[in-house]
């Protein structure tokens, strides 16, 4: 097993990620301002968590509403597990802001048509690195910073950023990467179409103890029923009150 790995550090000749990172971050969230500002404490903290996640979604994902369809598939699958409210809590705002790191890469592999390149897949991943320095700067709690951090780390310890394995992958980790990957599939990418639910159900079975923890996938299995049934439930209510 790999160790940990420094965060990025800043380089004296050219910006580093994380100050690339930053720069977008300020352009994509001036629209939201002045609505921020006039709200309570509470309600501005999650205002600023849905703009972030809002410039995500605007400038990296395929479809809208890839990271609320993340949220609510891992939220779902922390409660299947029996997570304390706390932890529940923190997976959330993980599964919000897990992609952050992403204001860093350039649209252009992000968006690639076809195979990356090695130095190009090297630069994506640094993403999760590059996010939980944002989120750690910015104040969040160590748990979301380290599930943010490990998102991308597989159960047999081939992920990234650095090669954590079994049980040393933080928990809501292990749920986000299995919720975060059923989103993927079932949406279009560049160089595919979407799969149904139930193709993408069994492709993270044939993953489970290689890719993703067993328990969660086996968690998913058991509630996929009601997972649908709720999900579709809640977008009818969405539905209904456009």
């Amino acid at each position: 097993m790999h160790g940990p790995k420094p965060m990025l550090a800043n380089s004296p000749r050219k910006p580093s990620p994380l100050s690339i990172a930053w720069q977008a971050l300020k352009g994509k969230l001036a629209f939201c301002m002045e609505t921020f500002v006039a709200c309570p404490w509470a309600a501005k903290q999650w205002k600023l968590i849905h703009a972030l996640a809002t410039a995500i979604e605007a400038r990296h994902a395929a479809s809208k509403d890839e990271l609320q369809r993340v949220r609510w598939y891992a939220t779902f699958l922390a409660a299947e597990l029996k997570l304390p409210r706390r932890q529940r809590k923190d997976l959330e705002l993980a599964a919000l802001l897990h992609d952050i790191g992403l204001l860093a890469i350039p649209e252009v592999l992000t968006h690639k048509p076809g195979p990356l390149a090695p130095e190009e897949f090297e630069k994506i991943k640094t993403h999760p690195v590059v996010g939980a320095c944002i989120l750690q700067q910015a104040g969040f709690s160590d748990d979301v910073v380290r599930i943010v951090r490990a998102h991308h780390e597989a159960w047999d310890g081939t992920g990234y950023p650095d090669g954590l394995r079994g049980e040393s992958i933080p928990l809501g980790a292990r749920i986000l990467s299995v919720a975060d990957c059923l989103v993927a599939l079932t949406s279009p990418r560049p160089y595919r179409s979407a799969q149904d639910p139930e193709t993408a159900l069994r492709w993270l079975v044939t993953q489970a103890g290689r890719r993703f923890d067993p328990v969660v996938v086996q968690s998913l299995g058991r509630c996929w029923v009601r997972l649908q049934q709720a999900t579709a439930a809640s977008a009818s209510r969405g539905a209904d009150s456009t």
